[in-house]
């Protein structure tokens, strides 16, 4: 994500309002981690003192592979409830 572009385009946005969709079928590609650790972080300083953990997981969902369930739970969201797993075929 381009620092300047991210800060134009939330600027009329509130983080506290915001679901973000994080898309990476292994979870593991560093420029999708990267862009959405940066969505993260500006929600989470949305909450100052608040449980910055449940904001996490209530602002963010991801698409992924249910072998990436691990690694999406460790990110901090329910992998049962906000987990869309990819569908391949």
């Amino acid at each position: 994500v381009d620092p300047e572009g991210f800060d134009r385009e939330t600027a009329d946005l509130d983080p506290k309002t915001t679901l973000a969709v994080v898309v990476s079928k292994s979870w593991t590609t560093a420029e999708t981690l990267r862009n959405a650790n940066k969505v993260r972080n500006w929600i989470v300083q949305a909450y100052d003192d608040e449980d910055r953990e449940a904001a996490v997981a209530s602002h963010f969902v991801a698409c992924a592979s249910r072998s990436a369930a691990d690694k999406v739970a460790a990110w901090g969201l329910d992998a049962e409830a906000r987990l869309f797993e990819f569908w391949t075929g």
